[in-house]
């Protein structure tokens, strides 16, 4: 954010608006620029990202509902937030594929979207033109897929055990 848009994430985080750090997260007050307010989810201890397991479990579980609850507390203090623009977190350093990260995210924004008030739009952002292209194409199937049944079933797995998971995968999904 600083180098293409001069914002200071640490700058924000000094005076935010929603303070609820001791939960992993803030909300900044409103700045100038393409948009209004940044969400930070802060959930990994800088003492553990040298644990690649640690830094994927933590990012998957606990960042999709940190940053539902940080917009539900907003929307309960009547801090406006109507959309929010989203990374697909775990895709780049972490290497994990972008199809576990995005199903799960794209049904839990779906249910932000149906469940706090306010909210109007989340858009997700990628900077790959490639992996953005993969992010259109599972998102216009998970909306077709809508009516099906939502996922029940979230796999974390690492990637040595990536085969035994999508053995799992595969067996739940032939079971229904």
């Amino acid at each position: 954010l600083w180098s293409e848009k001069r914002i200071s994430v640490q700058e924000l985080a000094k005076y935010p608006e929603l303070d609820m750090r001791s939960m992993g997260c803030w909300l900044s007050k409103e700045i100038p620029g393409n948009f209004k307010r940044i969400g930070c989810v802060e959930l990994i201890d800088p003492e553990k990202r040298l644990d690649k397991a640690y830094l994927t479990e933590i990012t998957l579980k606990s960042t999709f509902s940190t940053m539902r609850f940080m917009l539900e507390q907003a929307a309960i203090r009547q801090i406006p937030v109507r959309s929010v623009a989203l990374p697909i977190l775990g895709t780049g350093n972490q290497g994990i594929e972008l199809y576990y990260i995005a199903v799960p995210l794209i049904h839990q924004c779906i249910r932000a979207l149906e469940t706090i008030e306010g909210l109007e739009e989340i858009t997700f952002f990628e900077r790959n033109p490639f992996k953005a292209e993969e992010l259109i194409q599972i998102l216009k199937e998970t909306v077709d897929a809508k009516n099906e049944a939502v996922p029940e079933v979230f796999i974390s797995y690492c990637n040595a055990q990536s085969r035994i998971a999508y053995q799992m995968r595969d067996a739940v999904t032939r079971n229904g």
